[in-house]
């Protein structure tokens, strides 16, 4: 099965923005207008997540078989889900600001309906149980 555009997009996305979460955490957040006043010990978590979105890159891009292309394209739904559901949840306790907090809402969203065309167009089925 040959891989499709979403598939690959969504893939090179992770990739490149877990890279630079690693490679320049303040200058990655802050394209995002996620600031803090004293980035350095922020860095380790920054970087933690960026290890997250690059393996997940790796994940999508590497998926060869129907199986694993499930897994992946559900795993990686299954976290950007979980993150709109924190990001809301920040804005909502007052500790995300506004602006922040819509974009970070917009990335985790469009990457959702990412996977959600990835899985189509891949033609990876219907929903069912994913063995690990």
């Amino acid at each position: 099965m040959a891989t499709t555009f979403p598939l690959t997009l969504l893939g090179s996305i992770k990739s490149a923005f877990g890279l630079g979460l690693i490679l320049a955490p303040s200058w990655t957040m802050n394209m995002f207008y996620y600031r803090t006043l004293n980035p350095e010990p922020s860095n380790l978590a920054v970087r933690m997540i960026g290890t997250r979105e690059l393996l997940f890159g790796a994940l999508l891009l590497g998926a060869k078989t129907p199986e694993t292309r499930r897994a992946a394209v559900l795993a990686s739904a299954a976290v950007d889900a979980l993150d709109l559901v924190a990001t809301v949840w920040g804005w909502e306790m007052g500790e995300v600001e506004g602006t922040t907090a819509g974009v970070f809402t917009f990335a985790a969203s469009a990457s959702v309906l990412l996977a959600g065309l990835a899985w189509k167009k891949a033609g990876l089925g219907a929903l069912k149980s994913v063995k690990m």
